[in-house]
């Protein structure tokens, strides 16, 4: 092959495995729209609910304090008076959260929250904003300008008392594994983080025989209902069946601002039979 073929042959093949590396590797995702205080996305008027993804968020040394890495913006000059509150709640990694009032380059610090909630990393602060008025909200991540950046959840809502709503709406049994699945709702005025703990005890076969299992579920909820389900293991070497079990649900639930527990809540439940059946 000739010296010049040779190279148009080298270069064709180079320029191939180039397009190849570049379909194996994906490219970095761009920077959140509202990284920077001068693009700050608007909170408008609650309650609202943003999502961003900060990974690729950057910080600058003019943020100020009280905020660290991976900081995304949002902005409000509000029309009437109203006291708001703002929280994290789920968010997939620590976040903090400052508020500045005054305008993009002269503005003064009014609110640090970090780790409001009793179980996570979330925060939470309640602001008073005052009509025509000009304020900064950032959301970073804690505690330091190299601390990873995640999926942002931010929650604006007015002033409202804790509280959770949870039910059971069924429950089903696995005709191998014995185990017993616990579907139910709950329902929250204020975005809420909250843990369930669920007891079953149902009798089985004939005699004094005992299928007895305890579990536990957590998450999200607030004015829409949302669905949980919880996996309770018998721990008496006796499987759940297909019949009736007793139940009891009880728990706890936090959205930074109050704490409020569940009481206990006992009802027989018909368990159906599905093979199939895994907690979702």
């Amino acid at each position: 092959m000739k010296r010049s073929s040779r190279r148009r042959a080298y270069t064709v093949l180079a320029a191939a495995l180039l397009f190849l590396v570049a379909l194996e590797v994906p490219a970095l995702a761009a920077s959140p729209a509202n990284d920077s205080i001068a693009s700050a996305t608007a909170l408008g008027a609650p309650p609202k609910r943003f999502e961003v993804d900060t990974r690729q968020a950057t910080a600058s040394a003019n943020d100020g304090s009280c905020v660290h890495g991976h900081s995304v913006w949002f902005r409000t000059r509000p029309g009437v008076t109203r006291t708001v509150r703002l929280s994290t709640a789920g968010s997939d990694y620590d976040t903090v959260l400052a508020v500045f009032s005054g305008s993009r380059t002269n503005r003064t610090r009014i609110a640090c929250a970090d780790d409001s909630f009793d179980d996570s990393a979330a925060s939470a602060t309640q602001v008073r904003f005052v009509a025509g008025h000009t304020y900064w909200v950032a959301a970073s991540a804690c505690c330091s300008r190299t601390s990873p950046g995640g999926h942002l959840v931010l929650n604006t809502f007015l002033p409202t008392a804790t509280a959770v709503t949870a039910s059971v709406t069924s429950v089903e049994t696995g005709a191998i594994s014995g185990r017993l699945l616990v579907h139910g709702t709950t329902r929250c005025p204020t975005p809420t983080e909250f843990e369930l703990d669920l007891s079953a005890s149902q009798r089985v076969g004939a005699g004094a025989n005992v299928a007895r299992g305890d579990g536990f579920t957590y998450g999200l909820c607030d004015q829409q209902a949302s669905s949980w389900s919880a996996t309770l293991d018998s721990t008496t070497g006796w499987a759940f069946q297909t019949g009736t079990a007793s139940v009891t649900l009880s728990g706890f639930g936090s959205d930074g601002f109050g704490f409020v527990e569940i009481e206990p809540q006992t009802d027989n439940f018909a368990v159906t039979g599905n093979p199939n059946a895994r907690a979702r």
